[in-house]
Order: C-alpha cells, then structure tokens, then sequence
C-alpha cells in the first residue's frame, strides 16, 4: 500500500508539472521553442502515465475512480499530440525507450478501459463515461457532455466513441491516444494557416504587409496556437490559449456538468483563405478579422497598414484597431458603419473628435465629396 500511495504521490507531481509545462507551451513563440516544451511535455505524459504500470493484482488500487480513468486519458492524448515525428536522432534514443513501454502499457490497459457498464441492459455504454468527458473537459475547451462512451464493432474495438451535446462525433484510440472531433485532432493549427500573411500580421507579424523580408524573418518568432476543434457552425478550429481576455484555459476545469462561459478565437480555412474570429466571455457579439488586402483601394493606404480592421457580425459596425493594439476596443477608435442596408446602403467612417462633433471622412466618389471639390476649384490659391 505504502508503494501505491508513492505511485499516487508521483502521478500528483508529474500531472501539475504537465499543467505547467502546457501553459508554458501556449505562450511560447518560435518552432524551436515550441518544439523543445513539445518534447518535454511527451516525456511528462508518458511518466505520468506510468504510474499504472503495476502488476494486475494490484492495479485497482491505482486505477480505481472517475479521477484515475480520467488521468489516464488526458495523458494518452498528450502523449500522442506531442510525440515528435522523428526519433531516429541520439538525442531521441531514451524518449524512443519510454514510448515504446508506453504503447505496451496502453496495449495492457485496454480491457480495463473498455469495461462494459454493468448497470446498463445493453451492454454498450462504458463504465467510466464520465471519467472520459471530465478527460476532455480537461484539455477541450468547447466540451459539453456527451451521450454514452461505447466500444466499436470489431474491426475497430480498439476505438471508443460518443457524441457531445452539440453534435459533434467523437472517436478515441484506445491504442495509440489518438482523438478525433468529426475527424479532426486536437493540436496545432495546420501549416497553411499559420504561415498565412494574415495570422502573422496578428500573431507576432508584421503591421506593414509591404516589409516582406520582415515578415519572413518574424514567421520564425510568431505564435503558434494549440487548437482544438471549433464548437461554431462553420469555422474549423478554437483556439486554447489566451490573448488579451479573447480566450481563456482551465487547467482544471469545473466539476462534471458546470457550466461556465468562456471566450473564442477561431479559424477557419476556406477557398485557400483563412478565416479567423474572436468573441469574449459575456460577450455574444463575435467579431471576424477583414484582411487588409480586401481593403486595398477603398481607403487612404494609412487607414489600411497602419490598423487592425474588426468587423462586428451583429452590428455590421467595422472597428480600425492601431496595429499596436489589436485586441483592445476603444471609442476614439475609426469606425464604419452602414445605414439603411439594402438597395441604397450609406456608410460613414468617423471617430470622436475632440468637440462635441466627430470627424468623418468623406468617399471620394461621394457626391459629397464632389460638392467640396467644386467648391475647393472656386477658392483662390
């Protein structure tokens, strides 16, 4: 017994160390940096995971309730997300040890984690269904519940599954840690979207889209996101990490069932074009980034290099954030709005002035501006 409470007491230590490591990585900027937590965090998992590496008679005692089960998943998952894709390096030969012991204790474990719920006429749903979700609560930020955990038919018994309140299909790799949300794995966003011009010149780019050679070099020093998959009809994938209040990570989250609000930023690749939007928490307005080469043309170069474009989905409101400061909203701020939508739209562009009255600028091809213009021609030089 002594041996087993050591086991827990190392599987406590190594778990908040798996936190720690996480958060670190979230906020972490540049591949090489990236990749060395990365690797930290694969060996942490897998330690942490070997805590249940017991003889049988004595695995009960370690793997026990909903806590355990759900330890065990987590860190499978880690394991699997952060593996590097080559260890054929020396550097690599004692993480290549402990991996290959870890695929035979998840080989071990199976029958365990597959345990039918006795309680349920039908054989199908899981024993530790709610060990599972708390698991995905954990490191899915967009998880709410699930239907019952259930083992697929052979040839696939090694995959279990379910589907979450919003719809979305689940599938688990008892074998390999793998997860998939309709089809999707948690992780990094795919390379397409982070060397966009658009990410970058919001995470950790450039301001100027014009500096290209700078732009290359801050692509090795931007940030990169973990990600899961998105809970917003239509875009791809959520952000887990926190920038400015527009998102937000429990390490340890709320109880089983508790509901709690929580902040977005999504992506969305389309059409060979990426898509991102943000929301904060309390907050049901969302917010869609307009890039600034759709703006090219349509007003003065200073409006569009020097400014972040928000368009807000609800109001149809288009904020000019200072590139200095992309994700704080402020009155003194330019704004677009559109009156009267439909066959005769009017926009106006404006912001406080320091009266009582704003400024405006006017389109020149406005018949405003055609007024002034002609009035101008009158007025001796």
């Amino acid at each position: 017994m002594r041996a087993c409470a050591l086991l827990r007491e190392a599987r406590d230590i190594t778990h908040r160390w798996i936190c720690a490591i996480r958060d670190e990585l979230e906020s972490a900027k540049g591949e090489t940096s990236c990749s060395g937590l990365q690797r930290r965090l694969c060996i942490l998992a897998a330690t942490c995971f070997s805590t249940f590496d017991v003889c049988p008679k004595h695995l009960p005692t370690l793997l026990s309730d909903d806590e355990d089960f759900s330890v065990a998943m987590q860190c499978a998952i880690i394991v699997h997300i952060n593996t590097p894709p080559d260890l054929s390096d020396d550097n690599s030969f004692f993480l290549a040890r402990v991996l290959s012991r870890h695929r035979r204790l998840l080989h071990g474990l199976e029958p365990i984690l597959c345990r039918p719920d006795p309680t349920d006429l039908n054989k199908a749903k899981l024993l530790q269904s709610g060990a599972y979700d708390h698991a995905l609560s954990q490191l899915w930020l967009g998880f709410r519940g699930s239907s019952n955990w259930h083992v697929l038919p052979r040839p696939n018994s090694q995959w279990i599954s379910c589907i979450t309140e919003g719809g979305q299909k689940i599938y688990y790799d008892i074998l390999t840690g793998q997860l998939l949300v309709d089809g999707k794995e948690l992780g990094k966003l795919p390379q397409e979207i982070v060397k966009h011009p658009t990410y970058a010149s919001i995470f950790g780019g450039v301001g100027d889209t014009s500096f290209f050679f700078l732009y290359l070099f801050l692509m090795l020093f931007q940030r990169t996101f973990s990600v899961v998959p998105a809970d917003i009809p239509g875009m791809d994938y959520m952000a887990r990490s926190a920038v400015s209040g527009y998102q937000v990570r429990h390490c340890s989250p709320p109880a089983f069932g508790h509901e709690f609000d929580h902040a977005k930023i999504l992506f969305s690749w389309k059409n060979e074009d990426l898509i991102l939007q943000a929301r904060k928490p309390g907050d049901s307005q969302r917010l869609q980034l307009i890039p600034r080469s759709k703006l090219f043309g349509e007003f003065p170069r200073c409006l569009v290099d020097k400014y972040v474009h928000w368009l807000n989905l609800r109001t149809h409101e288009l904020e000019f954030r200072p590139v200095g400061s992309p994700w704080t909203s402020e009155t003194s701020n330019w704004r677009l709005s559109i009156y009267n939508r439909g066959i005769k739209p009017r926009a106006t562009l404006q912001k406080p002035g320091q009266g009582v009255s704003s400024i405006q600028l006017i389109d020149i091809r406005s018949s405003t501006f055609s007024v002034v213009a002609n009035i101008r021609k009158k007025v001796p030089r």
